[in-house]
C-alpha cells in the first residue's frame, strides 16, 4: 500500500497577545506586552524575565518558536502618520486603563 502523504501544517503566526490581565496578586490588569515594550530596548527582556511574559508577548520578548514566522514589518517602515496614530492609541489605552482602576476602586469603595 502506498503511504498517504501527510499535509504540512500551516504555521500560526506568532503574535503578542493584545487584551489586559492580572499577574500574580497584582490587582492591576494591564496589558503586559506594552509595559514590557515601554522602556529602553535593552530592558525588555528583563522584564519578559521578571513578569514571565515570554508565551504571552512572544515578539516583544524574542519567544516565537522557530518554524513560526513573526510579523513582518512593512518594507517602507512606519510613517510619520503611522506612528502618530500609534502614540494616540496608546495615550487614549493608558487613560481608558486609568478610568476602569478608578472605577474599580470607586465600587469596592461603594461595597462595605
Amino acid at each position: 500500500a502506498n503511504p498517504t502523504p501527510v499535509a504540512n501544517p500551516t504555521p500560526t503566526t506568532c503574535v503578542d497577545r493584545k487584551s489586559a490581565w492580572i499577574i500574580g496578586n497584582n490587582a492591576k490588569s494591564k496589558n503586559w506586552c506594552k509595559w514590557a515594550q515601554n522602556t529602553d530596548p535593552s530592558e525588555i527582556l528583563d522584564r519578559c524575565r521578571l513578569k514571565n511574559l515570554f508565551d504571552d508577548c512572544p515578539v516583544t520578548c524574542e519567544s516565537c518558536p522557530s518554524d513560526t514566522p513573526a510579523p513582518v514589518a512593512s518594507p517602507t517602515g512606519s510613517s510619520s502618520c503611522e506612528a502618530e496614530i500609534n502614540g494616540r492609541m496608546e495615550n487614549l489605552e493608558t487613560k481608558v486603563e486609568n478610568i476602569e482602576n478608578m472605577l474599580t476602586e470607586l465600587v469596592g469603595n461603594l461595597i462595605p
